[in-house]
């Protein structure tokens, strides 16, 4: 049985949603309501734990956009992306290990060796969704997966602000530059030959939660809270009032609704400018690179394809 399949059976989601389609002059194939279908499931999931434990969440990024351009996925994209508070984001991984069972995981810089992740994934064990930089690492789960991207005050002052931003992506780069080693540029080669060497004494671990640290230090009465980690923005582009965040509408979303931010006008004008205007035909669904199975489990396509 697929994963599909077994969604599926358990009701949530009609099989009619599998259904081949054309979105704004875009073809949604079986293959992609198929990534759909596993990422929404795998978002229900996150928001039963949510709700079990009391724990605010919220659509982010180009989900948000979906729904409010699309009513649902942006017919182009290929994932989910669910933010939550700091506290509540901590809070949420330390509740996973216990509640997340076979064949959903959590992955995170915590659950792999020696692999640096900003934020976490849920991911399904039963599915693939090889990201390039994961390509030939082994003891990585590689199933499709959901991101949950923690959200952090942000200094006032944008100065200060842009400041703990660069700290966060030096120290994202070089981690990247150690844990899969991909980048080409000379730089980050240099970087990743000294990090691996005996001369520095590099732990992954330890480097996340300074990262993370960093990021989360602005005061908690700050008025602007953004996405630190987790982002290829610029910081203005990811910086909100915090008064955006003060409260959840439900949007339609497919065949159910999602919860966003109550200033999700705002946060969408900050993150896209124009936001109800397409991107170019030859700009979409090139934002992703990413290998998709939805129906092999990721350590068998690796066996097969020798990665």
């Amino acid at each position: 049985m697929t994963e599909c399949e077994r969604i599926i059976k358990k009701g949530v989601i009609p099989e009619s949603f599998l259904n081949q389609e054309i979105r704004n002059d875009f073809s949604v194939t079986n293959e992609r309501k198929k990534i759909w279908m596993i990422q929404l499931d795998i978002l229900f999931e996150i928001i039963r734990i949510c709700e079990k434990h009391n724990i605010d969440y919220f659509l982010a990024g180009g989900c948000i956009l979906g729904a409010v351009r699309h009513k649902g996925f942006i017919p182009w994209d290929d994932d989910i992306d669910v933010s939550m508070f700091r506290d509540d984001y901590e809070k949420f991984c330390k509740i996973c290990a216990s509640e997340l069972k076979d064949p959903y995981f959590l992955k995170s810089t915590e659950t792999e060796n020696n692999c640096w992740y900003n934020g976490a994934k849920v991911c399904n064990s039963n599915t693939t969704a090889i990201r390039k930089p994961e390509v030939g690492k082994s003891g990585i789960n590689k199933g499709i997966f959901v991101d949950i991207i923690p959200m952090d005050y942000v200094a006032d002052n944008p100065i200060t602000r842009k400041i703990i931003f660069s700290r966060v992506k030096l120290r994202t780069i070089l981690a990247n530059a150690y844990s899969f080693n991909v980048n080409k540029s000379l730089a980050a080669q240099i970087a990743s030959r000294i990090l691996r060497s005996k001369i520095v004494d590099f732990n992954v671990k330890k480097w996340c939660v300074k990262t993370n640290k960093i990021a989360s230090s602005p005061s908690k009465y700050s008025k602007k809270i953004g996405f630190v980690v987790c982002t290829p923005y610029k910081h203005d582009r990811v910086t909100w009032d915090i008064d955006d965040f003060n409260g959840y509408v439900d949007l339609p979303f497919e065949f159910t609704s999602i919860r966003v931010p109550s200033g999700y006008k705002n946060i969408l004008t900050v993150m896209y400018h124009d936001y109800m205007k397409f991107p170019p035909v030859e700009e979409r669904g090139k934002w992703h690179n990413i290998i998709f199975d939805p129906d092999t489990p990721y350590e068998d396509y690796c066996k097969a394809h020798n990665m």
